[in-house]
């Protein structure tokens, strides 16, 4: 559909979800710890952008460095290394609120709580946007997460959500 999508993969070198129940019940983690995959290799053997982001310090640098990328028109990778897995339900309100982008015209406003549960090392939260016609500059939704239960998450209750827009505003034409 020629949207230059980024992806993000969190990688914990383990099957986690397989982990969670066999220790459990056979108090063995044999089989389920794994070296961490090179995903960001495999999207590059497939034409797409691939990166890695070893520490949590290197996040910013390559997000901002995959925003570039997919701004040029490249879907991109992102495979992002993770900590261990939370020993217990990590769970949380989010809404998404008004940055940049109209409700209803560029995404659907949305609300509601998540779980992470023990074991896991996150949760999918989806932001659906609109595909309208409309040749728009770049613009952002902000998500907020409260209530949150059996984690502190510092300064990183928030963030603005950068939506790409995937046509084209003409040179010289008024842009919204």
């Amino acid at each position: 559909h020629g949207i230059p999508v980024i992806a993000v993969v969190g990688n914990d070198a383990a099957w986690t979800q397989i982990a969670r129940e066999q220790v459990k019940l056979l108090h063995d983690d044999v089989a389920t710890v794994l070296s961490r995959t090179d995903y960001h290799r495999v999207a590059e053997g497939l034409g797409a952008a691939g990166l890695v982001a070893r520490r949590t310090s290197d996040v910013p640098g390559v997000l901002q460095q995959a925003r570039t990328i997919a701004r040029a028109g490249r879907p991109v990778l992102v495979n992002v290394w993770l900590t261990k897995p939370v020993t217990m339900d990590v769970g949380f309100d989010y809404l998404v609120l008004n940055g940049s982008a109209t409700p209803g015209a560029d995404y659907f406003p949305d609300s509601g709580r998540r779980t992470i549960t023990a074991g896991s090392t996150n949760v999918s939260l989806i932001v659906n946007l609109v595909d309208n016609a409309a040749a728009e500059l770049d613009e952002t939704v902000h998500l907020a997460l409260s209530n949150i239960s059996n984690a502190d998450p510092g300064p990183n209750a928030e963030a603005d959500i950068l939506i790409y827009d995937s046509n084209v505003v003409p040179v010289g034409q008024d842009q919204k």
